[in-house]
């Protein structure tokens, strides 16, 4: 793994069932989006990944370039999850009717 893969992306495990998040600081911004859609290819080819969850916690707003990459990858290959959108997040998924393609679960719940 390159070095500045890590920078957006951390893999928690890879496999049949692989997790992912972003890294927020870097997630949002398009210039790293072939380089992040070949890394999760790569991680699924390898892996024979059939479940692919992607862990948005540290995204306080998801760019089109994230949705369309998660669209792409579960049309082409293994059924996405995404786990933990924020409001504004879930919102964008709702608004583009991806809540109804890819699995949304375990919305943050504001602080107490």
């Amino acid at each position: 793994m390159r070095s500045s893969e890590r920078e957006f992306l951390h893999v928690f495990k890879a496999g049949r069932l692989t997790i992912v998040g972003f890294i927020a600081i870097d997630a949002l911004g398009p210039e790293h989006v072939d380089e992040c859609r070949k890394r999760l290819e790569k991680l699924i080819d390898e892996h024979g990944c059939q479940e692919l969850i992607v862990d948005l916690y540290d995204l306080p707003i998801v760019s089109s370039w994230i949705l369309g990459m998660l669209a792409y990858l579960h049309k082409s290959g293994p059924r996405v999850h995404l786990y933990h959108p924020s409001a504004e997040i879930r919102n964008i998924l709702r608004v583009t009717h991806l809540d109804r393609v890819m699995d949304v679960r375990c919305e943050l719940l504001p602080p107490a």
